[in-house]
């Protein structure tokens, strides 16, 4: 009978069914559950060396750079005795030192007297600096209010700061001074720390008046003071 086609009701869909269309997809199920971790992978390259944010130098020779700094950037040029660690008294290379500039970041500039009424250039490392002083009138006065340097950041230094703290105890008393200096910047006998505004970050201010206008000034690297005598009590 052609024409006429039978359906068996008993045949399986997969061998006698045409598939219909596929439904439209799903919705995306919940994320299931972590894994368990890996193992770790290899160690990669080591990467370049950081940068040191370390101070560049000790709390005291950064301190007597900002006074250099602060001095040299004055109008007319300043004329100071420089104390450094092998001076051994007055008449040195380092005395009548007209302060010109700090250059390659410690090192100070500038001209002492020469043979006649020439000068020469001479260059100091402020590391080597024990300190500053004058006795004119004029230079007394800069050296007195010259502010001193305040917080360095980042600069830690047990023994500048422990010898800031301890000067600040004998702030108006009559004290002796010695340095690792001879000569000008040794065996200062009856100086005088005025006040607080004199003891800035690495360096301190001395007079050898207790008040009115002094007739001698320095300015001390902390880090080279060797000594502090005749204190009455400690405040």
């Amino acid at each position: 009978m052609s024409g006429i086609h039978f359906h068996n009701d008993e045949c399986e869909c997969s061998k006698c069914c045409i598939s219909g269309p596929r439904g439209p997809k799903g919705k995306r199920g919940p994320t299931g559950p972590t894994g368990p971790t890996g193992p770790t992978g290899p160690t990669g390259p080591t990467g370049p060396p950081g940068v040191c944010e370390c101070p560049t130098c000790d709390c005291c020779t950064e301190g007597m750079r900002e006074v250099l700094e602060a001095l040299a950037a004055r109008t007319p040029d300043v004329e100071v005795d420089l104390g450094t660690i092998d001076q051994t008294g007055p008449g040195q290379g380092n005395n009548n030192f007209i302060i010109q500039a700090v250059v390659d970041g410690f090192v100070a500039v500038g001209t002492v007297p020469g043979m006649g009424t020439t000068r020469r250039n001479a260059a100091f490392p402020i590391c080597n600096v024990v300190g500053i002083t004058a006795n004119d009138a004029a230079t007394v006065a800069i050296l007195n209010g010259l502010e001193l340097p305040g917080d360095i950041e980042d600069c830690e230094d047990c023994c500048e700061e422990s010898m800031r703290e301890f000067l600040s105890r004998v702030i108006g008393q009559s004290i002796d001074i010695d340095t690792t200096a001879t000569g000008q910047f040794n065996n200062l006998q009856n100086v005088f720390i005025r006040s607080a505004e004199d003891i800035g970050q690495g360096v301190v201010r001395v007079t050898d008046t207790a008040e009115g206008p002094p007739g001698r000034v320095w300015i001390l690297s902390l880090c080279e003071i060797t000594t502090v005598q005749g204190f009455a009590t400690l405040i």
